[in-house]
C-alpha cells in the first residue's frame, strides 16, 4: 500500500488532486506497470520505491492531462484529435509522454536487459 504522506512529500504536486483510494488504486496500476524494472532492483527497497513513485507520478501526469497520449489519428474539419493514452511499446514511446516516465526510462536503460518483475 502506498505512504500517501511520503509520496506526496517527494511530490507535491499531486496533493489534493486525488482522493487516497484513488491515489492507492493508481499505485497498484504503477506497480503492475514494473514490467521496466530488472531483477537488479527488486534487492535494492529505495531505488525500487523511488521507480514505483515516478510510474505513480507518470500516470498521475497523464489523469491531470488527458490529451496527452500518442497521436492517433487527427481531424481538420470541426478540429479533431484522438490518443492513444496506454500504447505501452517496447521502445518505451508511453513512458516519454511525461518527465517522470522518462526518468523511469533512465533506470531501464542503466540496466540493459529487461526482466519481467511481477
Amino acid at each position: 500500500m502506498l505512504d500517501i504522506q511520503e509520496f506526496v512529500e517527494f511530490y507535491p504536486q499531486f496533493a489534493d488532486k486525488f482522493s487516497d483510494n484513488r491515489l492507492n488504486y493508481l499505485y497498484d496500476e504503477s506497480t503492475d506497470l514494473s514490467e521496466f524494472i530488472w531483477t537488479w532492483y527488486k534487492t535494492d527497497a529505495d531505488k525500487l520505491k523511488k521507480i514505483q513513485y515516478l510510474a505513480l507520478a507518470h500516470l498521475l501526469t497523464l489523469e491531470l492531462n488527458p490529451t496527452s497520449g500518442v497521436i492517433t489519428s487527427v481531424g481538420q474539419g470541426s478540429v479533431n484529435a484522438s490518443f492513444d493514452y496506454y500504447d505501452k511499446s517496447p521502445t518505451g514511446a508511453w513512458f516519454k509522454l511525461t518527465d517522470y516516465g522518462k526518468r523511469a526510462l533512465f533506470y531501464r536503460q542503466q540496466k540493459g536487459t529487461l526482466t519481467y518483475v511481477r
